[in-house]
């Protein structure tokens, strides 16, 4: 189960686990404890136009964005950065596979 954060302060954000740190502003901080370890993906901007960034401390092996109905819109192999200029603007889900298991984050395209 995570936890949900959002930043909405550029420079004043900090977790309140394990060191913490900035997340920009419009970003999705995700964080995971499973069996004693902390691990955390963060996602922006969210909402986006064209670019969205990740960055995980597990590593990513796949990526997969779904629209509301469920289906497959476009699928990437372990990218930081996912072009979605050429997506319609809606919400959509992100599933993001990683060495340490599989999150879905909710996402809005502008």
């Amino acid at each position: 189960m995570g936890a949900y954060e959002f930043c909405p302060w550029a420079g004043t954000c900090s977790g309140s686990n394990n060191g913490g740190g900035h997340l920009p502003v419009g970003g999705l901080k995700i964080k995971q404890d499973q069996n004693q370890s902390f691990k955390e993906i963060n996602i922006y901007p969210n909402p986006a136009t064209n670019i969205l960034n990740i960055k995980s401390e597990s590593e990513i092996v796949s990526i997969s964005l779904l629209n509301v109905q469920g289906q497959e819109v476009k699928r990437w192999n372990a990218k930081n950065e996912l072009y979605i200029g050429d997506i319609p603007i809606g919400l959509y889900l992100l599933k993001i596979n990683t060495t340490e298991g599989t999150e879905q984050v909710r996402i809005i395209k502008e």
